[in-house]
């Protein structure tokens, strides 16, 4: 029975054999035109692109773990040019000329001319303007002037201390105490810092091609000092006060009060800037001129010993990082922020895989996001 068929089938082809191919042509022909156009149609069709959140992952050359990825994205709400931000906690604040402002939300804090303006963690800042220095007060959202001049003054975080800088001299003034102490040093006086986890502080002077570096306590006594051959500028220094950063050029130095503790060169005619994640976690900011002759900057995490790798760049950002605005850490160190040239906020995780966004809300919130390899 199934010969017969079979049979009666090859019959029926055979006498009708132009008519099939011709059918064949035509059938797979249509196939042909079916697929290619859904093909360019699927071409064709537009990237759907959303500007929140900008997902950047780095370029990792250096990352020792092929598996970890580090994301950065632009706040893109904020108002510009940032001139300065503060956190606390997992919240943000931001300066511009015309006030200070909540992150995410742009909720005005403060709206007033500020000629200039210095930040410390905990939303805590003193601001020169209408020419004089005034004390922001974030809680009663107003600023308070200051009854004494100041020239290069900085803040501590708990708000209640102010260090200023004048040649050779420098100032202590306590707010809660209305009492101030000063010091004078043999050479001038380049940088001064607080120390965040003790009520001291660090002061760093230059003079024939040596670098001082001396501590003080809260009684303004010195407790330690080293000499240090070269030059060298006070980058950042460590919670804790007892190591620190310092920066020559292309060249990165990790000290404490014994002396060097390693030494890391970066590319050739290369700026550096630095800051302390915890006691013994740095991030530094490298700029440099790319083979077209472009700023760029390369951010690396480090350990004090100068094992580093690279975790992301400037290349998202249109105008590069400002590198005169310190840089600053979120609660436990989990995302440093910067701020672009004449523009935005920049966060970047320090924690592999994650991306971050500030949301417009006013949070923080984190993405997990699987490594993709880069």
């Amino acid at each position: 029975m199934i010969q017969k068929i079979k049979q009666k089938l090859i019959s029926v082809y055979l006498s009708k054999r132009k008519l099939f191919n011709v059918i064949g042509i035509l059938l797979f022909a249509g196939l042909l035109i079916i697929f290619g156009s859904r093909h360019n149609q699927k071409k064709a069709e537009p990237l759907q692109a959303s500007p929140l959140p900008r997902l950047t992952p780095s370029a990792k050359p250096f990352t020792a773990n092929p598996n970890e990825d580090y994301f950065i994205n632009q706040i893109i709400t904020n108002l510009t040019p940032v001139t300065g931000y503060s956190w606390k906690g997992n919240k943000l604040v931001y300066s511009t000329p015309n006030g200070i402002y909540e992150a995410g939300t742009n909720n005005p804090v403060l709206e007033q001319n500020i000629e200039s303006i210095v930040w410390a963690n905990s939303f805590n800042a003193i601001l020169k303007s209408g020419g004089s220095w005034k004390k922001f007060d974030y809680l009663n959202k107003k600023t308070e002037e200051l009854p004494y001049p100041l020239n290069d003054p900085v803040i501590n975080s708990k708000g209640e201390k102010i260090l200023d800088r004048q040649r050779n001299i420098v100032k202590l003034f306590d707010l809660i105490k209305n009492t101030n102490k000063e010091a004078s040093f043999e050479e001038l006086v380049d940088r001064i810092f607080f120390i965040e986890d003790i009520s001291g502080f660090i002061v760093s002077t230059t003079s024939n091609n040596k670098t001082h570096v001396y501590k003080y306590n809260e009684g303004f006594t010195r407790e330690q000092s080293v000499v240090l051959e070269g030059n060298f500028e006070l980058s950042s220094i460590s919670p804790n006060g007892d190591s620190f950063l310092l920066t020559f050029g292309n060249e990165l130095k990790v000290a404490n009060f014994s002396g060097s503790i390693s030494n890391n060169v970066f590319a050739k005619g290369s700026g550096l800037s630095t800051g302390y994640v915890d006691g013994n976690k740095i991030v530094i900011i490298e700029r440099y001129k790319d083979s077209l002759n472009r700023s760029l900057e390369n951010i690396y995490l480090s350990n004090l010993q100068g094992n580093k790798f690279k975790i992301s760049d400037s290349k998202p950002m249109k105008n590069r990082i400002n590198m005169d605005i310190p840089i600053a850490f979120s609660k436990g160190g989990g995302v440093v922020s910067f701020a672009e040239n004449n523009g935005k906020i920049w966060i970047l995780a320090l924690t592999p895989n994650m991306f971050p966004t500030y949301s417009t809300r006013g949070d923080l919130v984190f993405s997990k996001i699987d490594s993709k390899g880069f």
